[in-house]
């Protein structure tokens, strides 16, 4: 357990939902735009869906990865990087010209994000007590129904007015600023990559061998896609219909 005063895990805390409230204002700030993002490119519901699709491909993939890196690495950097990467991507979809670019640009935004949730639970488990990881790990998983209601809202009223590409480039600051707060929050020579590999981590990857486990991940990934699919295009419906 890393050894932080109480300032440091404050600005854990702040930067741990700071880092969910980006990340789910990047993913569902397209959703109350999209039909502004269609009639642009002339786009289809089904073409334009693409940018979610390729969001949330690349945000699954990542979920390991990401795992293996933060042992190796540290969580505080893995993190810092991803949120960095997925703040230039949600910049670079805002100025894109061309659709497919913005579909890359969605899939690296994915990339980025993908690399939060394991971290950022390992980098809390390191950091707090077991008494005290639950409080915090609710506060910082309440970023994410207030990044969701923010980008809707958002979308909502200033992107009729403003058009689309300003709502992403807005979606970026969040990340920036909770990428600068976990870089800060703890020094760096308080984790040792030497420690990385531990019992734990080699018995996780034993796990994803077994078939029982790879059937649940398939059905949760199953389940997510129902998930994102319902509430990416509620918004779009509901502008749509008015």
């Amino acid at each position: 357990m890393l050894g932080i005063g109480s300032g440091g895990k404050s600005v854990i805390i702040t930067a741990s939902w700071l880092g969910w409230f980006s990340i789910f204002l990047v993913r569902f700030v397209p959703s109350p735009v999209l039909l502004l993002i269609e009639r642009e490119f002339g786009l289809s519901h089904g073409g334009a869906s693409l940018i979610f699709t390729s969001y949330l491909a690349a945000y699954s993939v990542m979920q390991i990865p990401a795992g293996i890196l933060s042992d190796m690495l540290g969580p505080r950097r893995i993190i810092s990087i991803g949120l960095i990467v997925m703040s230039l991507s949600a910049i670079a979809i805002g100025f894109s010209q061309f659709f497919p670019l913005m579909i890359l640009y969605s899939f690296l935004t994915g990339i980025g994000a993908g690399t939060f949730y394991t971290s950022s639970t390992s980098l809390i488990s390191l950091i707090f007590p077991p008494r005290e990881r639950g409080r915090v790990l609710g506060i910082a998983y309440s970023g994410i129904g207030a990044g969701t209601s923010i980008a809707i809202v958002m979308g909502g009223f200033l992107g009729h007015i403003y058009g689309w590409r300003l709502l992403f480039l807005i979606s970026s600051i969040p990340g920036f600023v909770s990428s600068i707060l976990f870089l800060h929050g703890i020094r760096g020579d308080q984790y040792n990559p030497s420690q990385a590999m531990s019992r734990s981590s080699i018995l996780a990857l034993e796990m994803l061998r077994t078939r029982a486990l790879q059937v649940y991940i398939a059905v949760h990934a199953l389940i997510l896609i129902t998930y994102f699919g319902v509430t990416s295009f509620t918004p779009t419906y509901i502008a749509s219909s008015s």
